[in-house]
């Protein structure tokens, strides 16, 4: 998440119901093949200390890469963490990532 400049103790707390996906290319087709990038809600239940941010084009496509993954061998809700820490640890999860 360094992409987002988001503090590492933030990182916990994000849950997909905080991401939301907006497209950035004039790809009209449908075909979801465009660039995009992430919104995400920082510190949500905070009402001191909430913030929006963006991640980049390139990290857009790992989160969306993994929230595949996810779906393929996890059952996931928007509820859940979307916990991204350790993918280094697990070579076996990251080799199925086409980046």
């Amino acid at each position: 998440m360094a992409s987002t400049e988001m503090r590492v103790g933030a990182i916990p707390d994000i849950k997909l119901k905080y991401l939301r996906r907006w497209n950035i290319s004039n790809d009209n087709s449908g075909s979801g093949s465009g660039q995009y990038v992430y919104q995400i809600r920082v510190y949500a239940n905070s009402p001191n200390h909430k913030y929006q941010t963006f991640c980049t084009p390139e990290a857009a496509k790992i989160i969306h890469v993994y929230l595949e993954f996810r779906k393929r061998h996890v059952n996931i809700s928007k509820g859940i963490l979307l916990q991204v820490i350790g993918y280094q640890e697990n070579l076996s999860i990251c080799e199925e990532f086409q980046y």
